[in-house]
């Protein structure tokens, strides 16, 4: 069997992204987090940060431990509320939504990949991969092909049936990056996610994303401390001290 990096994927005209070159796919304007520290003091993680991501655009996000770059992945995928400004993804903005609302939307045109797969030990690769169109609506039949299909696209229609547990790191994470795709997002957002595996295994998957990039027409947005990873990309944004600006690598 051809790995992912010995052959082209196999996406067909149904994968591919719907939008634009040069469409907006995520924005942030003006993005603001804090927290509120024992001692009364304000802590400012973001401080008004501006964005835009557009469609087929790779973009890493780098800084220092703690610099806050987790939280803003999570402000821009809907996951962490925000304490002033606006997140908008598709021309919707988060904040004139109710929480269903942001997660049906969130689920129709997101994806997410950890450094850590989080797939679903009882269940295997296929229901791991079928399961966020399952709970979009989608009918079990259809729910499969396609799982099918993109599960083949990362070079694992041999491992339908595994779980987890019987797949290797490089594997897991591949399930992972399939079911980020499965709903044919806009954008993945992406969390460190080579950050587990050995570097054999990482640049593999590196590889993958970068086809899946260029074959599908998916923005990324990738958190990483890999400055390879980063070289990679079309442009490095560094959080520093609550503020994002674009840097050379």
């Amino acid at each position: 069997m051809q790995t992912p990096s010995e052959s082209a994927l196999k996406t067909d005209q149904h994968i591919v992204s719907d939008e634009s070159p040069g469409e907006a796919v995520i924005e942030c304007r003006e993005l603001w987090k804090s927290y509120s520290e024992i001692a009364g003091q304000q802590l400012d993680v973001l401080k008004g940060v501006n964005v835009t991501v557009t469609h087929g655009e790779k973009i890493a996000v780098v800084g220092v431990s703690g610099s806050g770059k987790s939280t803003l992945l999570n402000m821009l995928g809907g996951l962490d509320d925000v304490s002033s400004g606006q997140v908008i993804v598709r021309g919707r903005s988060f904040g004139e939504m109710t929480e269903p609302e942001i997660a049906r939307w969130r689920n129709a045109h997101l994806g997410f990949v950890y450094q850590f797969h989080h797939l679903l030990g009882e269940f295997t690769a296929l229901e791991n991969v079928a399961m966020p169109l399952l709970i979009g609506g989608m009918n079990k039949h259809d729910a499969s092909q396609r799982a099918r299909q993109i599960l083949a696209d990362v070079g694992l229609e041999e491992r339908l049936g595994h779980k987890p547990s019987t797949l290797s790191g490089g594997e897991r994470q591949r399930v992972a990056i399939a079911r980020a795709l499965v709903t044919r997002p806009s954008c993945v957002l992406m969390d460190e996610p080579t950050g587990n595996l050995d570097p054999e295994t990482a640049d593999k998957v590196l590889t993958l994303l970068l086809r899946l990039n260029a074959d599908m027409g998916i923005s990324i947005i990738i958190v990483t401390h890999d400055r390879e990873i980063a070289r990679k990309m079309d442009r490095v944004l560094a959080l520093e001290a609550g503020v994002l600006k674009e840097i050379s690598v």
